[in-house]
């Protein structure tokens, strides 16, 4: 019996300090979560934006691409609340990611090293779309929405 109130206490103690550290705060991850996404073209001309959804006045809505050959290279940046023009994250843990619906149409290629820059190669005339996406530990934190691709 002796024994029994002592081993009561001791799971009862340990049980305190387990529960102690469960109801600490956890830390918040660092998400990246712009109002738009903004295209350039290698001639720094501002082909497609997209702010809040939708694509701004004077804004292509579709990406278009030659058969058989490349595109320039696109870069992209992103708005903020306010739609003022932002740098992409520069953390090594966000990186960019696609989803393009029909890859017989188009594909996408980049270079060693330019995580925020592309280049659209038209494979097939056709049209498809493609969707963007910030990934950040394996989920995405914000996505561009479905962009039409027209190949000719």
């Amino acid at each position: 019996m002796k024994y029994l109130k002592y081993i009561l206490i001791v799971t009862l103690f340990a049980f305190l300090l387990i529960s102690c550290s469960e109801n600490n705060p956890v830390e918040p991850e660092d998400h990246f979560q712009p109002e738009g996404w903004l295209f350039i073209d290698g001639a720094s001309i501002r082909i497609m934006q997209i702010f809040r959804g939708k694509f701004k006045q004077d804004s292509d809505t579709l990406f278009y691409v030659p058969f058989g050959e490349d595109t320039d290279h696109i870069s992209i940046k992103f708005f903020d609340a306010e739609g003022k023009e932002i740098e992409p994250p520069t953390d090594t843990q966000k990186s960019l990611s696609w989803e393009i619906n029909d890859t017989t149409v188009v594909d996408l290629e980049r270079h060693d090293g330019e995580e925020w820059e592309f280049h659209l190669f038209g494979k097939k005339k056709d049209t498809t779309s493609i969707q963007f996406f910030v990934m950040h530990n394996g989920h995405n934190d914000v996505r561009s929405g479905f962009i039409k691709i027209k190949v000719d």
